[in-house]
């Protein structure tokens, strides 16, 4: 195989996985918009969404790292970080996130949020920890392993708590929005402030396919995240990603 081929075809898979990783993104999101009182089942959720950033940090780093060297990393690079999402969202602020001028205000929010906002690296953390080890969790405890992994679903729901109690006022739900007029608001509330946080992470990240010199490539990519980053702010955490699978 040449080298020209070899590269179409390596920008044609990272292409399919980048593509899949978004369409993960949003099911999971859809998922989360889907608990309520009569639906506790977050492991949907969390292998979904687990995988789908994990995915697509990984494919963000493989462009920068192309935009940079114009060729692609090597397998141990990405080995290295394994499912650790918090570590590719470091290598990802340290190395290939960018600010054009000193005064542009809104990379800036972007690069603050998502390097320090402790609601965000929480759900990393647990979305990490769940692709790394806590997805057999069950298993850890049903064959007596001595160092069982965190249980996350419980801690997710623990964090549900935190938010609720961090928010006084709650967020005014539209409950037209999900269609689902028997819901319980406090799942409604909970789910807005969840999917709020994690757009605000897939928007400022997607800023970068198009706003900065992530590379060329980036930008070929860049209609797959058209829908994140044109969000405004006051409408973070009401799309309604169910309607969008249909």
């Amino acid at each position: 195989m040449n080298f020209m081929k070899d590269e179409q075809l390596r920008i044609m898979f990272l292409h399919n996985e980048f593509r899949d990783s978004v369409k993960l993104i949003r099911l999971g999101f859809a998922e989360i918009q889907n608990i309520s009182l009569d639906n506790n089942f977050y492991h949907l959720p969390l292998q979904l969404l687990s995988s789908g950033i994990e995915r697509f940090l990984k494919c963000y780093i493989c462009l920068g790292f192309h935009g940079e060297n114009n060729t692609f990393p090597e397998l141990k690079m990405l080995k290295n970080h394994g499912h650790d999402i918090q570590k590719l969202k470091k290598t990802i602020t340290e190395k290939y996130f960018s600010i054009r001028h000193s005064n542009d205000e809104y990379l800036k929010k972007d690069r603050d949020f998502i390097s320090n906002d402790k609601n965000l690296n929480q759900l990393l953390y647990l979305l990490s920890e769940f692709g790394k080890f806590a997805r057999y969790h069950n298993f850890d405890i049903v064959t007596g392993h001595s160092k069982p992994s965190i249980n996350v679903e419980k801690e997710w729901e623990e964090f549900e708590t935190k938010l609720l109690k961090d928010d006084n006022t709650l967020f005014k739900h539209l409950k037209k929005l999900y269609k689902k007029p028997n819901d319980d608001e406090m799942y409604i509330s909970i789910n807005i402030k969840i999917i709020t946080i994690l757009e605000k992470f897939i928007r400022g990240l997607s800023k970068q396919f198009t706003f900065v010199d992530l590379g060329e490539l980036a930008k070929q990519f860049s209609p797959e995240l058209f829908d994140f980053m044109s969000i405004d702010d006051k409408d973070l955490g009401k799309t309604n990603y169910n309607l969008l699978q249909k």
